[in-house]
């Protein structure tokens, strides 16, 4: 069919035959194909090298197109970000890649039924050589009625050897009446290696919620829900799905459900305009697909994107610098990716916080805060981290005085997992209970290597591989290889210990500067330690233990409170030194646990760290 408008009573389209749609309007009473049958667009897009989101072609290397997501980089080429078109009415070509043609553009229109047995698709080709695949095009079906077990397809072309995989392309599917549709729709990205891998499509079907696969939570009869997946192809992490004003006709919106499957990477990342998004579930439970909320990482630009989601979300989340989410009073984290929960804007609404077991890491990154605090401030009430869960607070690298605080009334960290201080932070609480497997630490939070007041040096001889242990309470270890102590000096305070642990010569980072205010009772069956790193693999040097400040009522517990240097078992580097320990409880002291701040000991000839300080 060429391009233009197309009316029939009906349409069958047999068993191993096709039509083909130059950016065709089909309108039909009846659509019926039939089992190994096409409408296809495939490949009748934007040629090779042209479009908005043209791939580009270089020597022997083309990277892939764009369209609904980013197309891949090649070996030699960028990652082409041209995104355009619109998620509700898809009418836009697929752009060629650097090699190979887009996808072109199905409007069908069945005002009774269609019944999909075969294939409806819009895809970009695939590319050969080095070459770059085309992005997938676009897929708009309106219909009464929906049923059959085909698929409709508007994924972007394969990228070959090291050339860029072809972006998804946009497929929406509107059903006013019954559906039983149970085939695939499909936009991911094209095949490719995984360093050239392209971004998902978009996939939008509205529907009424008593249908199959329907979601409506906000109880209005009508199922709208956004889809991005990859089908497993995790690309890259600047290989992304933008969400931009533009693609979606409105800042104000609302969404039963975004579904992100395997490698489903999307952002709401605009920039130019101020949106306010209302998300009823975000449903990606087992895969590692992930929702990001005002941009990429980094500095906030433009305006706030606001994202409500109404129920705690099963998938992966990230709030940019300028992005505000607000969640329910109880964050559920149960996505398997890591992180699963990161923060770097305003998190608003939630009062408690709870980690699946098995659930990737919660971060709370500096500059983020809750939502009517000062930066770098977290109030929660209560905090439940369950085993083989970690949760980090980041404060700032580079104004040691300064730190980022996190309040709550009560924290509890199971056996196997952590809550982590990067850098300086402050804890309180009413109520901390570290049970025997559990930490609560700074370990490695503080100054890299061969930065701080008391660096480590390399060896003269060995430039890259052996020094000396950084300092912080004590002098760093020698080496044995020709590293003399240099710089490695003694600092920080005995009595209110807020420094972090220089890195040594070569390797980890020191311990950093963690503060714990508890008004009740501390319990320590596990550790609260701000440990130096000690050696990785066979070449480094350790660095020196950081500083923890506590103030309790209560203390209780039969673990480990400590700041030690760490250790080297095969080199003939040097050990970091102890860090600083301080503890005042105003109450009733119970612990029979263990504090150490040693310093790092060396198995081999290197010098021991020297000694930290324990009052």
């Amino acid at each position: 069919m060429a391009t233009g408008a197309w009316v029939y009573n009906s349409i069958v389209v047999r068993t191993n035959s096709y039509i083909r749609v130059d950016d065709a309007n089909i309108t039909t009473n009846a659509l019926s194909i039939e089992q190994g049958a096409q409408i296809t667009s495939d490949g009748r897009g934007f040629t090779s090298g042209t479009g908005t989101g043209a791939g580009a072609a270089y020597s022997s290397s083309g990277s892939g197109g764009a369209h609904a997501g980013y197309g891949g980089p090649s070996d030699i080429t960028a990652i082409t970000k041209g995104v355009y078109g619109s998620i509700f009415q898809p009418i836009t070509k697929g752009s060629g890649g650097g090699g190979s043609a887009g996808g072109g553009v199905i409007k069908i229109i069945a005002t009774g039924l269609l019944d999909n047995n075969g294939t409806i698709s819009s895809k970009g080709n695939s590319a050969s050589g080095n070459y770059g695949g085309g992005a997938g095009g676009s897929v708009w079906i309106q219909t009464d009625s929906m049923t059959g077990l085909g698929s409709v397809d508007a994924s972007g072309g394969a990228g070959a050897g090291t050339g860029g995989a072809g972006s998804g392309g946009r497929v929406a599917v509107y059903i006013t009446g019954a559906s039983n549709f149970t085939g695939t729709l499909r936009s991911s990205a094209g095949t490719a290696a995984a360093a050239y891998r392209g971004a998902a499509g978009t996939i939008f079907v509205q529907q009424p919620a008593t249908n199959k696969g329907a979601t409506d939570t906000d109880a209005d009869g009508t199922s709208r829900i956004l889809r991005i997946d990859n089908f497993g192809n995790t690309a890259p992490a600047t290989v992304y799905t933008p969400l931009l004003a533009s693609h979606l006709g409105s800042t104000t919106l609302y969404f039963d459900a975004i579904t992100l499957g395997s490698g489903g990477d999307a952002r709401f990342d605009d920039a130019a305009s101020s949106s306010i998004i209302t998300v009823g579930v975000l449903d990606a439970a087992g895969t590692n697909g992930v929702l990001s909320v005002g941009g990429p990482l980094g500095a906030a630009t433009g305006r706030t994107v606001n994202v409500t989601i109404q129920a705690s979300p099963l998938g992966a989340l990230s709030v940019g610098a300028n992005g505000r989410v607000s969640l329910p009073p109880t964050l559920v984290v149960v996505s398997p990716r890591s992180p699963s929960f990161e923060v770097y804007g305003t998190l608003c609404g939630v009062q408690n916080i709870v980690s699946q077991n098995g659930a990737g890491t919660i971060m709370l990154r500096s500059n983020g805060r809750t939502c009517t605090e000062s930066a770098s401030t977290w109030m929660f009430q209560s905090i439940y981290l369950h085993t083989a869960t970690t949760m980090s607070v980041e404060g700032y690298y580079e104004n040691t005085a300064a730190s980022a605080f996190l309040n709550t009334t009560s924290i509890y960290i199971a056996d196997d997992a952590s809550l982590s201080a990067i850098y300086s932070v402050v804890v309180g609480a009413d109520v901390i209970d570290v049970a025997f497997t559990g930490s609560l630490n700074a370990d490695l939070g503080g100054h890299l290597e061969r930065a701080g007041p008391g660096p480590g040096r390399r060896d003269m001889y060995y430039s890259t591989a052996y020094g000396t242990g950084g300092a912080h309470a004590g002098q760093g270890g020698a080496s044995s290889e020709g590293a003399t102590l240099g710089n490695s000096m003694a600092y920080g305070s005995m009595y209110r210990p807020i420094t972090f642990g220089s890195g040594g010569g070569s390797g980890p980072a020191g311990g950093g500067a963690l503060r714990v205010v508890v008004t009740g009772t501390l319990c320590v069956n596990g550790s609260l330690t701000s440990n130096g790193g000690g050696q990785i693999g066979s070449t480094s040097a350790s660095a020196a233990g950081g500083s923890v400040w506590i103030e309790t009522l209560n203390l209780a517990g039969t673990g480990l409170i400590g700041a030690s240097g760490g250790d080297m078992t095969s080199t003939t580097s040097g050990g970091g030194s102890g860090g600083r320990v301080a503890v005042y409880v105003s109450g009733v002291d119970t612990y029979t646990g263990t504090y150490r701040a040693r310093g790092g000991r060396c198995s081999v000839a290197g010098q021991t760290g020297g000694a930290g300080t324990m009052y």
